[in-house]
């Protein structure tokens, strides 16, 4: 009988450093037996850049996964456990980072392998010279964030964002964004109609920031968030959103 495997990646925005990312990953040859290592690839997408590999359990070891997060988080990545995404949710995720419709997918040998295309990669979306055929995000339906966030397109995104309250403060990512508000997965879970201050990561670099206030409380323990909606009174932030949602709705 094969032993099991389970799948691994990490993904990288233009923002990420890559000669950071390049060591990281040269440096997995110690951490993992090629043995031990399948499937292994770079997934070139328009605004990212992902690394997804296999390994048999056996070198499936907490201690090493770890400090893999850990070497991703500082290099500007995010590492990601195939397995711990919900079953309901892990086929959606391959389909946007590790089977894509356009875009480039590249299959290597080994880690060192990887790294150079990879870098590459990230070179040219810090440039702004990818020239990776983009994906049109598919609208969902609008969440009940207020009348015209009722009749704006949401977008499926994977932006980092960063939110305070008056209790604390979270580093998380947003699964999807519209004109009137975004919806954030976190385990944090802020007061219903409590505002926070609310900052927002687009894929060039930019932050941007405003007042949000939750109108939506999912508490579930893989799939929970928040819904925030954008305050109203914030002209330069919703200047910048209106021109970077212009730019999802060209490609």
């Amino acid at each position: 009988m094969a032993n099991p495997t389970f799948s691994l990646a990490i993904l990288w925005d233009g923002t990420a450093s890559a000669p950071a990312v390049q060591r990281v990953i040269e440096n997995l040859e110690t951490t993992f037996e090629p043995s031990a290592v399948s499937n292994l690839a770079v997934i070139q997408l328009p605004s990212m850049a992902c690394l997804h590999f296999t390994v048999d359990f056996s070198a499936y070891s907490r201690a090493t996964l770890t400090q893999l997060e850990i070497d991703s988080t500082r290099c500007g990545g995010r590492f990601i456990e195939l397995l711990r995404i919900p079953e309901d949710k892990r086929e959606a995720f391959k389909a946007q980072f590790l089977t894509p419709v356009q875009g480039s997918n590249l299959s290597c040998g080994s880690f060192k392998e990887c790294s150079r295309p990879l870098a590459e990669h990230l070179g040219k979306l810090a440039a702004g010279r990818a020239e990776v055929p983009t994906v049109k995000p598919s609208p969902a339906r609008p969440r009940q964030t207020g009348s015209d966030a009722r009749q704006a397109p949401r977008f499926d995104v994977n932006l980092q964002v960063e939110f305070d309250s008056e209790a604390d403060f979270a580093r998380e990512y947003a699964i999807n964004i519209s004109k009137g508000g975004v919806f954030v997965r976190t385990t944090q879970r802020p007061a219903l109609n409590s505002e926070l201050g609310l900052r927002i990561k687009l894929p060039n670099g930019q932050v941007i920031q405003t007042r949000a206030r939750v109108v939506h409380v999912v508490d579930h323990p893989e799939n929970g968030g928040v819904g925030l909606a954008f305050g109203r009174e914030d002209p330069a932030f919703g200047g910048a959103l209106d021109q970077y949602l212009a730019e999802i709705q060209k490609k």
